[in-house]
């Protein structure tokens, strides 16, 4: 078909003949377009170097990458979605843009070059024959893309208005002119295709072909005019638009897919832990406070932010009705880098407060949603480590865990003289050489009557099927889990010191864990602690991982058929933070009876139970808030049970059903629902 159409198609020049030769405006709209773009792009650059210089007064220059993982990176969240359950049109709005405004450059590139090197050099064009169908219809299948992105923004910022978007005057004017531009290319192109003779190859150029016979019965002379009024409107509709577009600092098309390029999106978000000889970087002390504290990614991404709100729209804090906004706070740091160059005066901390500060959950979902790869939670945690340590300045709660921590060795402030061997037949590091696993307990296991049948039975699975595990006893400590999210790095080293002894004393090369929050700081804290005082590190497991194993071997026999309808819920510290989603769900799944179902936000996506970021200790019932918004979902999604793998999980969303009131639903331990079907009738 392509040889058919090429020998139909005329010899001479195609592009610039037609598409500039109306109305007397051949010889001046071409360079009209070529330093209108120039201009645009000297500015960008201007405005790029001067944002760059203020990213620079950053110390920590961030880690860089190959060439190879930025464009990596960034065709996976800027093309792909950062965030795979995103609502569609988010992640197509991204896509179309995207795509469109991509084909749109390479149109324009290579017309420059034919029109600025080809032609006077050859006396020619190349933009013709069947170059010139394959250009037109790729700017035609531009054109569609655009306008279903600016469908999708009309509905999102125009229609549906979510309370969490911050939407500004130059936003609307910004989307009417992109209107207009779409509007005016389109009609243009069906004057161009008419005037023309409406031949059979600008078929290709199917939006004016088919627009055509729109303006069939209008007179020529009039047509030719209309053409140049509307060529006359579009340029007008571009130049506004990119001086709009280059007025706003923080627009999606220029700093949001730059910071993705250049950017190595890591596992930044799982680090909460700094070594206290490393943290004085600064003249205001330890944490961070003053704007040059903070890496340069962190600031750059400032600068990425759109508005868009869905951190905001998503964060736990906020639904709890606490005083933080991500977004907010994004914004302080932004307008402190604004001033920095103009003021001595750059300490960020001082514009915000330690409530709300410490009103976050620490659960790193701000973060997971961000389609720019902003990061509000790198932001807080050098925050709290700047009012701990340095100011002395945090919540009375916070302070009263300390306390507790370092007088009795575990955050429930419990004064009990035993730990978790006051329960029989428990197995002891100390009276026993031959395990294979240290099974470190935790405080909640420790000290929590209603949770130590479940630690029996974790046991007594292990050690009927080959897995021999032993305690510590009363001589395990608080893993300082609370303490290093909180921001206290002195006194979580001198716990982590305490816990690596006992593992170096006893000899342990594997470790299992039976909280999420427990496995996430052996996991990703206590390595740099450890390569820090030369210690041995144990390999860490979380206990669903050997029943996984137990189950797969085919070591497990189920007894009873369990007949419920589960749900499963991700706790933050597990899935977010460690990617740990299918294990859960596939022994669940193994169960017989058992009808797995998801919540609505579920995966990377899941909210927040309401018990992480040691704001539930004084604030229980605004903790309990968010363990009812999970019941609620657990309870829509019709299961009976909603079953989870942390024990704050298990105190939270359990309170949240109470609250609710309804009978029909219980939460339990993934553990215990395992031994529902293990068990004889």
């Amino acid at each position: 078909m392509m040889k058919e159409l090429s020998a139909i198609l005329p010899d001479y020049e195609i592009i610039p003949g037609f598409l500039f030769g109306v109305n007397g405006i051949s010889s001046f709209m071409p360079y009209f377009v070529l330093i209108t773009l120039s201009v645009a792009c000297v500015i960008v650059c201007i405005e790029f170097f001067y944002r760059r210089s203020l990213w620079r007064l950053a110390r920590n220059h961030g880690k860089t990458g190959s060439i190879f993982s930025h464009i990596i990176n960034f065709f996976k969240i800027v093309v792909f979605g950062k965030v795979p359950a995103t609502r569609f049109y988010a992640h197509a709005f991204k896509l179309f843009l995207f795509c469109g405004l991509l084909i749109c450059f390479l149109a324009v590139m290579a017309f420059s070059i034919d029109f600025l090197i080809v032609h006077p050099l050859t006396n020619n064009h190349f933009l013709k024959g069947v170059y010139y169908l394959i250009w037109i219809f790729a700017l035609n299948c531009a054109g569609v893309l655009l306008f279903i992105s600016l469908l999708i923004t009309v509905y999102i910022r125009i229609i549906v208005r979510p309370r969490y978007m911050t939407i500004y005057r130059k936003d609307t004017i910004t989307i009417i002119l992109f209107s207009v531009l779409l509007i005016s290319a389109a009609i243009g192109n069906a004057l161009r295709v008419l005037l023309i003779g409406r031949p059979q190859y600008e078929s290709w150029s199917f939006i004016g072909y088919y627009l055509a016979p729109v303006f069939g019965q209008t007179d020529p002379v009039h047509i030719e005019f209309l053409y140049g009024v509307v060529w006359f409107l579009f340029m007008g509709a571009l130049v506004a638009l990119i001086l709009i577009v280059i007025g706003k600092r923080r627009a999606f098309s220029l700093f949001s897919p730059l910071h993705v390029i250049l950017s190595v999106h890591d596992s930044e978000v799982c680090t909460f832990y700094v070594p206290v000889t490393e943290e004085k970087t600064s003249d205001t002390g330890f944490g961070w406070s003053d704007v040059s504290d903070f890496s340069e990614p962190l600031l750059r991404s400032t600068d990425a932010c759109t508005g868009c709100g869905k951190c905001d729209e998503k964060c736990p804090a906020v639904i709890a009705e606490l005083p933080l906004s991500p977004q907010a706070l994004i914004k302080k740091l932004n307008h402190s880098l604004d001033t920095a160059c103009s003021s001595r005066k750059r300490l960020f901390a001082e514009s915000v407060s330690v409530e709300e500060i410490f009103s976050c959950y620490d659960c790193g979902l701000c973060a997971e949603v961000c389609p720019s790869g902003v990061n509000p939670l790198a932001v807080i945690i050098g925050l709290k480590r700047h009012f701990v340590l340095e100011k002395g300045e945090m919540p009375s709660h916070v302070s009263q865990l300390y306390r507790n921590i370092e007088y009795t060795s575990n955050m429930n402030g419990s004064c009990l003289p035993r730990r978790c061997s006051r329960v029989d037949g428990l197995p002891l590091v100390s009276e026993s050489n031959d395990y294979e696993y240290l099974l470190y307990v935790g405080c909640n296991y420790s000290f929590d009557k209603n949770k130590q049948q479940t630690l029996k039975f974790i046991v007594k699975l292990f050690l009927s099927h080959g897995i021999r595990v032993a305690i510590l006893g009363d001589e395990e400590v608080c893993c300082g889990d609370a303490v290093v999210r909180t921001g206290n790095s002195a006194l979580f080293e001198q716990l982590a010191e305490k816990n690596l002894a006992l593992f170096n004393k006893y000899g342990v090369k594997k470790m299992i864990t039976l909280c999420a929050h427990g496995y996430n700081v052996f996991k990703n804290e206590y390595p740099r602690i450890a390569s820090i005082k030369g210690a041995e590190m144990p390999e860490v497991v979380h206990y669903t991982e050997i029943i996984k194993k137990l189950i797969t071997d085919g070591l497990v026999v189920y007894k009873r058929n369990v007949n419920k309808n589960i749900v499963f819920h991700d706790s933050c510290f597990l899935g977010r933070f460690n990617n740990f989603y299918k294990t859960h769900r596939f022994i669940l799944d193994s169960i017989p009876g058992v009808h797995l179902l998801e919540m609505r936000r579920t995966g990377c996506t899941a909210t927040c139970c309401g018990a992480s970021g040691a704001v539930n200790i004084e604030k229980k019932r605004l903790a309990y808030k968010l363990g009812e918004f999970r019941a609620m979902e657990g309870y829509s999604s019709g299961a009976h049970v909603i079953a989870v793998a942390c024990p704050f999980c298990l105190d939270s969303i359990s309170e949240g059903v109470r609250d609710i009131n309804q009978q029909g639903i219980i939460v339990l331990n993934i553990a215990d629902i395992l031994a529902l079907s293990l068990e004889q009738d």
